[in-house]
């Protein structure tokens, strides 16, 4: 994990507004969050960001932007006709539903 201080917010966001967070943490890991929880950065105000797609920033942020970039689609269970998919808070949303439709597992083609 590596803590970065005055970071640009704008590749993080697709309205591209240019703002700067104090500390910036991009998450890839779980020994990322369990190392982010002990850091007292972590009592700070902070801010969850995900693709960036359902927010707009307005001004500088000051406190921590945790980044979750947590990869990886994994099979947990299939019975009964049903799957159950362990998904990564960071993959990209239209990427699952496009691995869900070429693996024919139905019911998320709607979030497309």
């Amino acid at each position: 994990m590596n803590i970065q201080k005055d970071i640009s917010l704008k590749p993080y966001n697709t309205f591209q507004v240019e703002v700067n967070a104090k500390y910036f943490v991009e998450i890839t890991s779980d020994e990322d969050i369990q190392e982010l929880f002990q850091d007292p950065l972590f009592q700070t105000k902070r801010l969850i960001l995900g693709g960036g797609a359902n927010i707009l920033l307005t001004k500088d942020f000051e406190g921590i932007v945790i980044k979750v970039a947590l990869k990886g689609i994994q099979q947990i269970a299939r019975e009964n006709g049903k799957v159950i998919l362990k998904v990564g808070a960071g993959e990209n949303r239209q990427d699952f539903v496009q691995y869900c439709c070429e693996n024919q597992y139905a019911g998320i083609e709607n979030l497309a």
